[in-house]
């Protein structure tokens, strides 16, 4: 863990020198930088870099940009692979031709786009409030370090048969305030620049489960329970207009029978227009009934278009 931890602050070091470096030798007149084929930066391009910047530069200029020489070396020697790379970008050549082969992977990985992003689970639970299960915030104040949570990882792939995205544990390395630091505990199986024990850094919004208990029930295991529902509610968009509640057939099965209500004999006859999935899938669809799901068995409903509202109906 603490080999992953010193490999994310040397990465974010390494990407804040060059961006700071960069910014200098691309302005020379602001900084009065004489040219850079003048500095003699040949053979050791870390030294050369380091005293082209303490000669070139007044103290008081580099120290706006860096708090001190000495901090421009130590992030510096981090990589040597760095500065050629910088001067590479400078004098609009290939940056990777300057640099060794065993080198590209890890300018690569650091400079380049990702082609992943955490997906915003708490956006999918306001969307998706009766199937969609999100950590109570209560349970995440009570996350430390050493503990696992899920996230969902979106990502771009040029294979058709890839999903969109892969759900996989971070083990939390810090907590700084709203952030948490942590690292990847899973081999991703598509994408391609993650590997288990990279560095990722995420919100609250973006866990959708725990290693720890949550001391708040979910909302969403209140639906859980089955029922039977014809395909004209579940997929083709139309309003519930007809319930009722019987004895169930097992365990999983709450006994409710869902459906529109003008169905003809011959379609509720065929079970490929019927489905046994949870309440909340239904409710997905058409949440209007949702105050009727705790009536007992032996309750029938009918929608009256006149009071907009559900009806009891006595048998």
């Amino acid at each position: 863990m603490g080999q992953h931890l010193r490999c994310s602050k040397s990465r974010r070091a390494i990407r804040e020198s060059s961006a700071r470096i960069l910014y200098l030798l691309r302005r020379p007149n602001a900084f009065r930088l004489p040219p850079i084929e003048s500095a003699g930066l040949s053979g050791n391009w870390n030294k050369g870099l380091h005293a082209y910047m303490r000669n070139a530069l007044p103290r008081e200029r580099l120290g706006r940009i860096c708090s001190n020489k000495a901090q421009v070396s130590e992030r510096l020697s981090f990589s040597l692979a760095v500065v050629p790379l910088i001067f590479a970008l400078v004098r609009k050549t290939d940056p990777l031709r300057t640099v060794a082969s065993s080198q590209r992977l890890t300018l690569m990985t650091l400079f380049s786009k990702k082609s992943w992003r955490l997906s915003d689970a708490q956006k999918l639970a306001d969307e998706y409030p009766y199937t969609f299960y999100k950590p109570s915030s209560q349970a995440v104040a009570l996350l430390k370090p050493g503990d696992g949570v899920k996230l969902i990882f979106d990502f771009e792939s040029d294979d058709p048969d890839a999903p969109t995205a892969e759900r996989m544990w971070v083990e939390i390395t810090d907590i700084r305030g709203k952030k948490f630091d942590g690292i990847l505990d899973n081999d991703p199986a598509h994408i391609a620049d993650l590997k288990c024990g990279d560095p990722v850094t995420f919100a609250e919004k973006h866990i959708i489960q725990l290693s720890i208990d949550d001391p708040v029930p979910s909302k969403t295991d209140k639906y859980l329970s089955r029922c039977f529902v014809t395909h004209r509610v579940l997929y083709d968009g139309e309003s519930v207009g007809y319930l009722y509640r019987e004895q169930p057939d097992n365990d999983d099965d709450s006994g409710w029978r869902i459906m529109c209500g003008d169905e003809s004999a011959q379609y509720m006859d065929s079970p490929d227009n019927i489905s046994f999935v949870s309440l909340g899938a239904v409710l997905r669809e058409d949440d209007r009934i949702v105050d009727l799901l705790e009536e007992p068995i032996g309750s029938t409903f009918e929608f009256d278009s006149e009071s907009d509202s559900f009806a009891r109906v006595d048998d």
